[in-house]
């Protein structure tokens, strides 16, 4: 590209936008890469319609499942957010399609992968969607007495686990931990009493250290560049803290600890 007699060098990248998706142009490749992982997702979607078609009446509860989320999001958009997660955890984990002849190697190489993936997916958001909808009432109920800072500091936590589009955004070793985190939440209620000093602990420090994982993701998700994952274990480890404190016997994925948090705080 030539711009006032200088050369400009800019990538082309298909940008996912409404279910559709458009040639753009980058600054950088890794911008390119980042932003048409989700725009070749929804190109494979619209290639695996009968596969997509299956796994759904695989699963004919879904619509009572999505009734579990309307208050966090919109049914449409859960469903649309799984189906273009399993086809980027499916199909594009390794380097992304740039032909025609390839993208269609791709699906010959991983199709039969796609319904155990959506199986998978399935299987969590059963473990998670039901249990929430149990607690969410009682959460409300607490922040009418004492308890206050604490029932929104619950709130907060499965609005920020669960908020429209991530599934997307939420990596799958991590997603894979989200009926864990929904039980230490019933444990943090049903211990309530007993958990004083941890529930301060985290109403007064996990503001603090969430404000550095959300100041992180604006800057790149303005810049359209993935997280770095020095950023992505931080954000998580901040859910395994939880887990320490509030169920222990559920055991965190990783060793984690106030500590820990403030190290890997330091990387990014």
């Amino acid at each position: 590209m030539q711009v006032q007699d200088h050369s400009v060098i800019r990538y082309p990248a298909l940008l996912w936008k409404n279910k559709q998706v458009e040639l753009t142009y980058m600054d950088s490749l890794q911008s390119a890469e980042y932003v048409s992982v989700k725009g070749i997702a929804q190109l494979l979607c619209n290639a695996l319609q009968a596969e997509i078609k299956y796994a759904f009446k695989q699963y004919g509860t879904w619509n009572t499942l999505a009734i579990k989320y309307a208050t966090l999001g919109q049914s449409d958009d859960l469903k649309h957010d799984l189906i273009l997660s399993c086809m980027r955890d499916v199909f594009l984990q390794e380097t992304l399609p740039r032909s025609e002849d390839i993208f269609k190697q791709c699906i010959a190489a991983h199709k039969a992968e796609l319904q155990i993936h959506f199986q998978t997916k399935f299987k969590i958001l059963q473990a998670t969607l039901p249990k929430l909808f149990i607690l969410k009432p009682r959460i409300e109920k607490l922040k009418n007495t004492s308890q206050h800072a604490i029932a929104l500091d619950m709130e907060k936590q499965y609005q920020r686990l669960l908020s429209p589009g991530f599934l997307w955004e939420t990596p799958f070793m991590w997603l894979k931990r989200f009926p864990i985190y929904m039980q230490a939440l019933e444990l943090r209620l049903e211990k309530l009493a007993s958990l004083q000093e941890n529930n301060q602990l985290c109403v007064n420090k996990f503001p603090i250290y969430w404000s550095h994982c959300e100041k992180n993701r604006e800057k790149y998700q303005k810049e359209l560049l993935p997280m770095p994952e020095a950023a992505v274990i931080y954000r998580w480890m901040l859910e395994e803290w939880r887990v320490s404190l509030f169920a222990q016997p559920l055991k965190t994925a990783i060793s984690v600890s106030e500590q820990k948090i403030l190290k890997q705080q330091a990387l990014f």
